[in-house]
């Protein structure tokens, strides 16, 4: 199994807390070339009733909801999950311990802890290739959505920041070491979404986000490619990190900057009522 579906790993080390999580947000919101920003256009795609209840699956420390937090229709309540308590807790501390609209678990998304029929949509951004057993999760997810219910599941493609694969693979320190979700063929992509969601689902549709990343300071970059190294050996080897940040300071001496490729997108599908089939 890969660190990218190791539930022990991601929970106690990459996603323990939200320091690597927002390294990559804070790189993604200061270098993308599309200024209408990823969050925003999340939210964007909830065609949802006044009075919706709201799963999000992997909520992280709720960047998502605190960026859209006007918007959010007063009678919503929404549930925030994660399997890692500290990014629960960090969730919680985001946006108010109890609020009006808002609920936190510490749960996993391959047995999520609800009754049949509790919501009506279910969130999964970015969090799907982080599961091995999408099949479990995804009954589970169909289980718990009400008759007519909505999925939204956001990924990456597989050319997601291929450039940036292609550095690190010239940095021999890291090979084998440095995970990107687009690189995991058996993942969860735009590309392979649509097959593993029809056996759950009626009507899955897919929208893309356009973006990229012009980077032309090498520190933002840095910290970006330090927080997706799964070997500590590298991290504390000052010597290894000198030796990546030269490499990126050459190639934005050399070229004014470094342009990288996103892609990413969102599937939105309804519940398929499978006692009927």
């Amino acid at each position: 199994m890969s660190d990218l579906q190791n539930q022990q790993y991601l929970a106690s080390e990459q996603y323990k807390d939200s320091s690597h999580l927002s390294a990559r947000i804070q790189l993604h919101q200061r270098f993308s070339t599309n200024s209408y920003g990823w969050f925003r256009w999340v939210f964007d795609q909830f065609t949802l009733p006044p009075d919706a209840r709201v799963l999000e699956i992997g909520c992280g420390p709720g960047t998502l909801w605190q960026e859209n937090r006007s918007r959010i229709p007063p009678d919503w309540k929404i549930t925030l999950s994660d399997f890692s308590p500290g990014m629960a807790r960090e969730a919680a501390g985001n946006l108010g311990l109890r609020g009006k609209s808002f609920n936190y678990e510490a749960s996993d998304g391959m047995a999520i802890p609800f009754p049949n029929e509790s919501f009506t949509a279910v969130l999964a951004n970015h969090v799907l290739y982080h599961i091995p057993d999408r099949g479990k999760t995804l009954a589970d997810i169909n289980r718990v959505l009400r008759s007519g219910g909505r999925f939204f599941a956001t990924t990456i493609g597989e050319n997601h920041l291929s450039e940036l694969s292609q550095i690190m693979d010239g940095f021999t320190l890291t090979q084998g070491k440095y995970y990107s979700p687009g690189l995991n063929p058996s993942g969860f992509t735009l590309e392979n979404g649509l097959e593993q969601l029809t056996p759950w689902f009626d009507q899955v549709e897919i929208r893309k986000y356009s973006d990229g990343l012009v980077i032309n300071e090498a520190e933002p970059l840095v910290a970006y490619i330090l927080s997706m190294i799964t070997w500590k050996d590298i991290l504390s080897n000052k010597g290894a990190v000198s030796k990546l940040r030269l490499i990126i300071n050459n190639l934005i001496e050399q070229y004014g900057s470094i342009r990288i490729q996103k892609c990413s997108g969102m599937f939105i599908a309804e519940k398929r009522d499978l006692a009927n089939e």
